[in-house]
């Protein structure tokens, strides 16, 4: 979908549209015809696994297996769009989430010496109507920080330089199976070092933090505040760790992007609704995992002697340039490791992680196919880097893994991600 232009909010009259034969239904039927669909994929991809394992024991005929071949191409095709159907039923623009948030900063400058406009792009950007819905408090609070500490009093601003009206850019856009919702203000910007101190000063462990990226991560703390006083916009110590968690809930991403003197982005990476992904199974140990295709830069094959071992570091050549991996049966503590001497080929998965490209290896790729993949149950323990669980054509069930969010935990986090036997 292509980005709208960006725009600026003013008062416009109102343009009268023809209206369309519409019917409401409750989202619950829509829900429900989406599991059918995904179930009847399911028994598609397992007779297509029983026949496969039919005509490779030679039991049944090629020109059977051919003729079959054609319907099944065709059936599968009927099922995709008939899902993109339902999918689309329950997808809502985030226009109206974009004018609320625009409302907040109206009232805002109502009360408050402090002037910003709001600039808006991509408000015809599509997301299910489940998760935008619980978007509205987290959005509300990231704009109420950009409001009270993000964009400085007007004379200050003159002082630096800036026009004396702040901005708030609110920009949404479609990004490979993901939208990206990213709420931008040309503040003064945040200070990763006050943040390390701060987080001192309340208690919270910050030993393990070496970067500023690290420390950026700890405003989502609980309880964690750089308020030097506390407004009745925001401020009260609360609030960041419940922006993550809702976006967490939904397999979602929040990064922080900032530059001191200049301005901070939140850039919210959620899911747009799809279930049928395509994916390849890989063998880890003894299990299969399922990756979903689109984060995936490249696969190879290699040998274990090509793997280079610098200060406890993993690196593989891939095209003339180092790129770091992690041996995935080490990173998932329910594998049962092979001993690595009897199988010396292995297979490699490069993902690309910010500018970084990042290798895992994996014992061997088994297959690509389209995954119907489900979530995780309410129950069950989260992990950012787990977009769910599948059934395989076999019968089988598999945790989908997205790699790149692997790849963020492994460099964000103080130690290695464990415990997806706990997930189980």
């Amino acid at each position: 979908m292509e980005p709208s232009p960006p725009r600026v909010i003013e008062k416009t009259p109102e343009i009268k549209r023809p209206a369309s034969d519409t019917i409401r239904v409750p989202l619950e039927r829509v829900e429900k015809n989406h599991d059918i669909t995904s179930e009847i994929f399911l028994i598609r991809n397992q007779i297509a696994h029983l026949l496969t394992k039919e005509i490779e024991a030679g039991h049944m005929r090629d020109s059977c297996y051919l003729q079959w071949e054609v319907l099944d191409s065709s059936m599968r095709q009927r099922i995709i769009e008939l899902e993109n159907i339902i999918l689309s039923m329950r997808m809502t623009s985030v226009k109206s989430l974009f004018a609320r948030m625009e409302k907040t900063v109206r009232s805002y400058c109502r009360n408050s010496p402090k002037k910003i406009k709001v600039v808006i792009e991509g408000e015809e950007t599509e997301l299910d109507k489940k998760i935008l819905d619980s978007l509205a408090d987290p959005m509300i609070h990231l704009i109420r920080n950009a409001m009270d500490h993000g964009i400085e009093a007007p004379a200050d601003r003159l002082q630096f330089g800036k026009k004396e009206e702040g901005t708030i850019r609110l920009s949404a856009h479609i990004a490979g199976n993901e939208a990206l919702i990213e709420i931008t203000d040309d503040g003064k910007g945040m200070d990763p070092q006050k943040i390390i101190q701060s987080a001192k000063k309340k208690g919270i462990d910050t030993t393990g933090v070496k970067t500023d990226a690290q420390g950026l991560q700890l405003i989502f703390a609980p309880g964690f505040s750089t308020a030097a006083k506390v407004s009745d916009v925001s401020g009260r110590g609360v609030g960041m760790d419940a922006v993550k968690t809702y976006v967490d809930r939904f397999g979602g991403r929040i990064k922080i992007h900032t530059k001191i003197g200049q301005g901070t982005t939140f850039a919210l990476h959620l899911p747009i609704g799809l279930s049928v992904i395509p994916s390849i199974i890989v063998c880890v140990g003894d299990q299969l995992f399922g990756v979903p295709t689109f984060d995936i830069v490249e696969t190879l094959s290699t040998t274990r002697s090509k793997i280079i071992c610098n200060d406890e570091q993993l690196f593989v050549d891939v095209s003339g340039k180092f790129v770091e991996c992690f041996y995935l049966d080490q990173l998932f503590d329910h594998v049962k490791q092979k001993p690595k001497f009897l199988n010396s080929t292995i297979s490699l998965l490069v993902c690309r992680v910010q500018a970084s490209l990042i290798g895992f290896i994996a014992d061997s790729i088994k297959s690509n196919t389209e995954l119907i993949v489900k979530p995780l149950p309410e129950c069950a323990p989260s992990f950012s880097y787990l977009d769910g669980i599948a059934v395989l054509a076999s019968g089988q069930p598999s945790f989908v893994v997205s790699l790149p969010k692997l790849a963020e935990r492994l460099k964000g986090d103080l130690q290695t991600p464990k415990g997806i036997q706990d997930a189980a």
